[in-house]
């Protein structure tokens, strides 16, 4: 599992997290999950590089070539900056490196070379920082001149905040997840994060489910699909994602494809719902059904391989077209119903499968998906409804004219509300650990789960692994942090066993 911190940034509504990489990822390995060592910087390093105003301009009293600027950097004061570049001018938002920045830049022989920015005189005149070109800074090939901003942004703002550029992604251990589906998506991460940084969490998501429209319906015919949502999209168009899309998508490793199949990946890896985009125009009717392949069923998924299935493997179906099959349910879609450049119109599927009937088709058939791997851990109706509404926000807000006409379901809309009994005592009984009872609701607190009297209401994205108390006793103290609890040798009674009286005849 990879995560992008400028998508953790982004959910959070921050430019900084206020600890540097090395300190989360160790915090995130005590308190979390394991992070692995291999963390990768994705795209130019801007560390130190941020946005500057120029409030003047002047020509350099030494150098015909040069000018002299004062900058606002976001300080108490404006900053003097010599720069050598023609196009500067009062007024432009720029990107500026200061002092003791590291800029890694084209050299005169095409290899890179590193410039460390120092406060200096040239021919002169003070200067404390470089107003950057998009070559100084990794961005592009020009350096005609320096690079100007366009919109309103506060000077001091990290240029790779403003950029969405500059990103590091932390590896998961997948092992140690297992058990989380929450976790298998950027939501479930930036909530971790916010509580162990004590940060605002993230907004949650919308999990209300609202039908719209008439005609459409699903049909399930096999009980390993508990919770089937389908919207109609009309009126889209298959067009670029937008950048900011485009480069989150590629820092995780995922390409871009266009914008139907990009939201529905960009949602996946969000909140941790996989969905699937059918072409409209391959559905006969106004209905989608679910049902069990039949023994030896041959059918062709979207990466042009054919499979013989097996009975009970899941399929996503026609039901106007006899049950042709349009997608090996929770694994991959298939060929025929692919969304394509000139697609004008889709239905969005959001699901919830069985995870064993997941799991044996995958291993059956020898296809592991992104999806697959989510299914496979359990997820709840409101995961589905989170994830079609946010689909359908991207799209309509992406594409000019993109409307959804049409939502439908079959099976539940929202889970099973759970409460456990919890005593604040159970941390001592259980770990030998004192904390007072307030400070392990406020724990409890920042991952979600709230007091209702003598029990703890479990949110229900945490359905899958808290149970019983010794579960939340659990969430407090790796909150509270396991490297905090003292190791103390137990107390027990040292009383000599009693002689016994046959042995001691005997002998």
């Amino acid at each position: 599992m990879r995560i992008s911190l400028a998508w953790i940034k982004r959910l959070l509504g921050v430019s900084d997290l206020g600890v540097t990489v090395d300190q989360l990822q160790e915090l995130l390995t005590l308190r979390v999950a394991e992070i692995e060592n291999d963390i990768e910087r994705v795209g130019p390093d801007l560390t130190g590089v941020v946005v500057g105003r120029v409030l003047t301009c002047a020509q350099h009293p030494n150098a015909d070539r040069l000018r002299c600027t004062t900058v606002d950097l976001g300080g108490a004061s404006a900053v003097p900056i010599v720069c050598g570049a023609p196009n500067v001018a009062v007024g432009q938002l720029v990107a500026v490196a200061t002092v003791g920045t590291t800029l890694t830049m084209p050299g005169p022989d095409g290899k890179p070379k590193s410039l460390t920015i120092k406060a200096a005189k040239l021919r002169g005149e003070p200067s404390e920082g470089m107003i950057c070109a998009e070559d100084e800074l990794g961005l592009g090939a020009s350096h005609d001149g320096i690079l100007v901003l366009s919109g309103d942004h506060r000077p001091g703002t990290p240029l790779a905040a403003v950029l969405g550029v500059g990103d590091t992604v932390l590896v998961i251990d997948n092992h140690g997840i297992s058990h989380r589906p929450d976790l298998w998506g950027h939501w479930g991460w930036a909530r971790e994060i916010a509580a162990v940084l004590r940060l605002p969490p993230p907004a949650d998501p919308d999990i209300a489910w609202r039908t719209m429209g008439d005609g459409w319906s699903a049909k399930l015919d096999d009980a390993g699909c508990t919770t089937y949502l389908g919207a109609l999209v009309e009126g889209v168009a298959n067009r670029e994602s937008p950048e900011w899309m485009r480069r989150l998508l590629e820092a995780v490793g995922v390409r871009p494809l266009g914008l139907l199949i990009d939201v529905t990946n960009y949602v996946m890896l969000e909140l941790g719902e996989p969905l699937h985009a059918f072409d409209r125009r391959q559905i006969a009717g106004t209905a989608i059904g679910v049902r069990a392949a039949a023994a030896g069923e041959s059918f062709t998924t979207l990466d042009g391989k054919q499979h013989a299935l097996g009975a009970g493997d899941l399929l996503i179906n026609d039901p106007a077209r006899t049950g042709k099959a349009l997608a090996l349910a929770g694994v991959m879609g298939g060929e025929d119903s692919a969304v394509r450049d000139d697609t004008s119109a889709i239905v969005i599927e959001a699901a919830v499968f069985k995870p064993e009937r997941i799991r044996r088709a995958r291993v059956k058939l020898g296809t592991a998906t992104d999806s697959s791997a989510r299914f496979e851990k359990g997820l709840q109706p409101e995961s589905a409804v989170a994830g079609l509404n946010r689909a359908i926000q991207l799209i309509t807000e992406l594409c000019p004219g993109a409307r959804c006409t049409h939502r439908f379901a079959a099976g539940a809309t929202a889970g099973d509300e759970r409460t456990v009994e919890y005593a604040a005592k159970e941390v001592d009984r259980l770990a030998g650990v004192s904390l007072a009872g307030d400070e392990q609701f406020a724990l409890l607190g920042r991952l979600g789960f709230h007091a209702h009297g003598l029990r703890i209401a479990v949110p229900w994205w945490r359905r899958k692994d808290i149970h019983v108390a010794a579960d939340l006793v659990e969430e407090v103290l790796r909150l509270h942090g396991f490297h905090h609890i003292k190791p103390e040798v137990p107390r027990l009674p040292a009383a000599a066993p009693a002689v016994n009286q046959l042995r001691a005849s005997e002998h």
